[in-house]
């Protein structure tokens, strides 16, 4: 049986990472494990993850004032990419990625149709909404505006570190011009 855990991109299934199990959960390593809900995947333990990925998930749980959190940093990290990947040019995003941590780029390249047409939002309010749409727990983690606004924003701060001023210009350039100024 194969099982496929959205949280999770193919870079992980090619490096021997993911393995069949039984169909309520898939696991990575010996004591990461990643439960299947409505939806998708929640990563309960992230000891394997790499350092860089590991300070990258705690900048962003720090950011959202809750340092000890991972799990809800990788789950608003998540939704947060997912968003903004559908967002900004190809060329932005293979950039961006090349300047992750693999865990973190793993997150960003999870089930990624990259011949998908790229959306437009007009306001940060679309964009916080797609990012809720995107969430893997809404009710958890994005469950009001505020949070999904903060959420934006803690992951948002945490990105631009690896980026260049260059590339962070051009990808900021592409979101609503709402968001942008409260970035």
């Amino acid at each position: 049986m194969s099982l496929v855990c959205r949280g999770f991109t193919q870079k992980f299934f090619s490096r021997g990472f993911l393995n069949s199990l039984p169909q309520q959960e898939c696991g990575i390593g010996i004591d990461r494990r990643i439960k299947l809900g409505k939806g998708g995947a929640v990563l309960v333990g992230f000891s394997n993850f790499d350092e860089r990925s590991k300070a990258f998930l705690d900048g962003v749980a720090t950011e959202l004032n809750a340092p000890d959190d991972l799990g809800h940093a990788f789950r608003v990290t998540q939704s947060v990419f997912y968003t903004l990947r559908d967002t900004i040019a190809m060329e932005d995003s293979r950039a961006l990625v090349g300047r992750l941590p693999d865990d973190i780029t793993a997150m960003y390249e999870d089930d990624w149709d990259t011949a998908k047409e790229r959306t437009s939002y007009e306001t940060s309010e679309d964009f916080y909404n797609a990012v809720r749409e995107n969430s893997l727990s809404v009710a958890e983690d994005l469950y009001s505006n505020t949070e999904v606004r903060q959420a934006v924003q803690a992951v948002f701060k945490v990105l631009k570190e690896p980026a260049t001023e260059s590339m962070w210009q051009r990808i900021t350039d592409q979101l609503p011009e709402s968001l942008r100024s409260n970035l």
